[in-house]
């Protein structure tokens, strides 16, 4: 979902909605949203499209108005029904959500096809989910990979993770894995941090040869253009996670407001964020969540990391299981949901060395011994804060943990570097 465009994608606005429009970019971009919205309302009330969408996005995210999705999705439908891609998109990604109007898998198809069929990458890749799910339509991966590989070619890093996954584990493509590498080392290359876990994952099981043909065609690749605009994915703004969790857009609604603030400030990273979400919802830690708010920041942040670290430890037998009985698929799964809740266990908590010692623990199975040992050092660097740091020492002394916790945990991260 993106903020503000511009330059309408329909038909040629009049030259003085265009300064307006121009004008209300300008005060949104730096924070006066009042201004945006008195320039932007009596357009919108005119049938602008571009006006309509960008009021939309106000409400939704409560920008110089109360947030409000049932306004944001009629100022959706009003730029949506004129043909504004973006506005489409929004409004297609609302009915999946059920943000404004009632779930409706259906009219989430119908908005989104729209869009996507104008190369709106937003729209694909939303699309492509619909069909893996089987949401409105019957369940076919492979149209769903059609879906992705769109918005990949375009540059949408999230669909160049799922094309990459789909070739990783052949579903809906024949499996290649000098395909998923590519992709994979794309995705990574924006950020993407379940992409360099699979990366990690799948070069265990590929020749040398074959890394060097994937790392060679994805120095190779080029975005394709489309026809809107001539721009690629990355022209394009979008919400991020951030925003939407700062908005508490569903199901983070029911999480205490000091619970997103703390998150959001701790975890600053975008993709260890958009993963940190996608495991929470997908591991069923929002209610463990919701239970979280009357303690302070510090207290919560700690809270999370604890969580975090539990689902991250559970994976690992997982881990090693499919990595013993070349399961790649279930490999990839569990690198991903222990490499990415330990990193955003520490994220919160620096002296999170559960975390360090995870993530030892999951390089050192797929035989990243470099990646092992750095974390290793990491831990035992925030040990030796440990030992001189009088809170650690009144812990040290308390009941709550062992007496010789600490010494446990040097122990552990230390086996690490015994070959080196």
């Amino acid at each position: 979902m993106g903020w503000f465009r511009k330059k309408s994608n329909e038909a040629v606005a009049s030259t003085a909605a265009t300064e307006t429009i121009n004008k209300a970019f300008a005060a949104h971009g730096r924070g006066d949203y009042a201004t945006a919205l008195r320039l932007l309302r009596p357009s919108a009330d005119q049938g602008n499209a571009n006006a309509q969408y960008n009021l939309g996005n106000m409400y939704m995210d409560g920008q110089g108005v109360p947030q409000n999705d049932v306004e944001a999705v009629k100022w959706f439908r009003r730029a949506a029904e004129q043909g504004f891609i973006d506005a489409q998109s929004n409004l297609g990604s609302m009915y999946i959500e059920g943000r404004g109007a009632r779930q409706n898998y259906a009219e989430a198809l119908r908005w989104l096809r729209l869009a996507a069929d104008q190369s709106d990458v937003e729209a694909q890749s939303n699309l492509g989910n619909l069909y893996v799910k089987g949401a409105g339509v019957p369940q076919s991966i492979g149209e769903a990979m059609k879906w992705y590989r769109r918005a990949a070619d375009q540059g949408l890093a999230i669909a160049q993770f799922n094309v990459g996954f789909g070739y990783a584990s052949g579903q809906g493509v024949p499996r290649d894995d000098v395909t998923a590498h590519m992709w994979f080392n794309l995705s990574a290359a924006q950020g993407n941090h379940d992409a360099a876990r699979n990366l990690d994952t799948i070069e265990q099981i590929m020749t040398p040869a074959q890394i060097a043909e994937a790392q060679k065609l994805a120095r190779e690749w080029k975005p394709k253009k489309t026809q809107r605009e001539g721009t690629t994915a990355d022209a394009r703004s979008s919400h991020t996670v951030k925003e939407l969790l700062i908005a508490r857009a569903p199901p983070w609604n029911r999480v205490a407001p000091i619970v997103i603030n703390t998150i959001v400030a701790a975890i600053t990273d975008k993709g260890l964020l958009e993963a940190f979400v996608m495991h929470s919802m997908n591991s069923g830690l929002m209610a463990r969540y919701e239970a979280l708010g009357e303690d302070s920041p510090t207290v919560i942040r700690a809270q999370i990391s604890h969580i975090l670290c539990e689902t991250g430890n559970r994976a690992i037998p997982t881990l090693a299981k499919a990595l013993t009985g070349k399961q790649v698929e279930a490999a990839q799964k569990a690198m991903m949901l222990a490499g990415d809740t330990f990193e955003a266990a520490i994220a919160l908590a620096k002296n999170q060395i559960a975390g360090y010692i995870g993530l030892a623990t999951i390089y050192s199975l797929v035989g990243k011994a470099a990646e092992a040992q750095k974390y290793a050092r990491l831990g035992l660097s925030e040990l030796g804060k440990m030992r001189h740091d009088p809170a650690s020492q009144a812990l040290r002394d308390s009941t709550i943990f062992a007496a010789d916790i600490i010494d446990q945990m040097e122990r552990q991260l230390r086996t690490f570097l015994e070959n080196e």
